[in-house]
């Protein structure tokens, strides 16, 4: 891709500043040979390779942005477009990055965008449930009919402390090869789901969306106009 070869030696130059290495010097020569390994994964087409290493050295040192970069083209490469999304996020939140890697990053980004085809992902997690955990000093309400106190006691369910939740989601997008408002544009379709599963039926919820719209880049924002396909969240009734 000659874009990527391009911006890649144009990140690489910024950061190999002598303000860039002082900052990013590797702290040991454990740190520097594994920079050096994975330098030669990346330009050997083994992206996969080189992540685990840039992860150890950020692990050991997260400041080092020249690392950062890397781990972020190295994302990129293998198509790991939300990882190397977040990697160039922190990048930019970085105050001192030269003018010149800032947008090279805008443009790693808006190529991100483009490129990112069809996405999958699949999360479990243990979560409280809406409402869980809430204790309440009485389940009793004094009404007052015609000045004479009754007392009204509240049907409540017991709250479960804890629920599995999955969460899914898919995205896919096609380039149309062709410029709108300027922009380069792509259609796509989304869908995610949730699902919650707690003790008992109550506190159990499912979410389903759906998307299908239009997407332009231009070289420092992404515009999405997108027409909704929506079912909302709701509750399962008690089993009787």
């Amino acid at each position: 891709m000659r874009f990527a070869t391009i911006a890649a030696t144009a990140l690489a130059v910024a950061a190999a500043s002598p303000q860039a290495i002082a900052q990013d010097a590797p702290q040991s020569e454990v740190i520097q040979a594994s920079f050096e390994r994975a330098m030669h994964d990346l330009l050997a087409g083994n992206p996969e390779d080189a992540i685990p290493l840039l992860r150890g050295i950020l692990g050991r040192d997260p400041a080092l942005v020249r690392v950062r970069l890397e781990l972020a083209r190295a994302y990129f490469k293998a198509r790991e477009f939300e990882a190397s999304r977040r990697q160039f996020q922190i990048v930019l939140s970085s105050p001192d990055i030269p003018p010149i890697v800032r947008e090279n990053v805008l443009r790693f980004l808006r190529r991100i965008d483009e490129e990112r085809g069809l996405q999958t992902n699949l999360s479990f997690a243990l979560v409280a449930p809406t409402g869980g955990g809430i204790r309440y000093d009485s389940d009793t309400v004094m009404l007052n009919l015609f000045g004479t106190p009754l007392p009204f006691t509240l049907n409540r369910p017991n709250a479960p402390q804890i629920a599995l939740q999955i969460e899914g989601s898919v995205r896919k997008q096609w380039s149309l090869e062709s410029e709108v408002l300027g922009g380069n544009s792509t259609v796509y379709l989304r869908g995610r789901a949730l699902l919650q599963e707690a003790e008992g039926r109550a506190f159990d919820q499912q979410k389903v969306d759906a998307a299908a719209g239009l997407q332009l880049t231009w070289p420092r924002q992404t515009a999405l106009m997108s027409f909704f396909k929506h079912f909302p969240m709701r509750n399962c009734p008690d089993d009787v």
